[in-house]
C-alpha cells in the first residue's frame, strides 16, 4: 500500500507530476486519461500514422521489406505521416498486416501486404 503525503498516495503524486498520464477525479473513484496520453498512445492522432506489423511472424510473412517499401513510398511522395512498426498485430496467417489510421477515422487493418502491394 502506497503511503499518503498530502491527501494522495505517494503513487498518485509520482503519477500526476512525473507521468502526467492521469488525474484523479475529486471523489478519487477513477483515474482518466488526459489529453497528452491520448496522443502518445495513438488514440488521438493529428496526422495520418500507417502501422506494420513486425513481430517474428510478420518477419517471416515479409514484414521487413513491407516496411521498407512503406518508408521509401512516403520518403520519395513527401507524404507529412507516421509509421510505426509494431510486434505482433495478432492475426498470423494474415501476416505482413499494415493498419492505416486517419485523423477523425477508424483504423483500418489490411493484410498480406507485401512490398509489391
Amino acid at each position: 500500500m502506497s503511503k499518503k503525503q498530502g491527501g494522495k498516495t505517494m503513487t498518485d503524486k509520482f503519477i500526476n507530476t512525473n507521468l502526467g498520464l492521469f488525474y484523479n477525479k475529486p471523489d478519487n473513484s477513477i483515474k482518466t486519461e488526459s489529453e497528452d496520453y491520448k496522443v502518445i498512445s495513438r488514440h488521438k492522432i493529428n496526422k495520418p500514422v500507417v502501422f506494420v506489423g513486425a513481430g517474428t511472424c510478420g518477419y517471416g510473412a515479409g514484414a521487413g521489406k513491407t516496411l521498407e517499401s512503406v518508408k521509401n513510398y512516403i520518403h520519395t511522395k513527401k507524404i507529412d505521416i507516421d509509421v510505426v512498426e509494431l510486434g505482433c498485430i495478432g492475426l498470423c496467417a494474415a501476416e505482413p498486416i499494415v493498419d492505416v489510421q486517419i485523423p477523425g477515422f477508424n483504423r483500418i487493418a489490411f493484410g498480406h501486404v507485401t512490398e509489391k502491394k
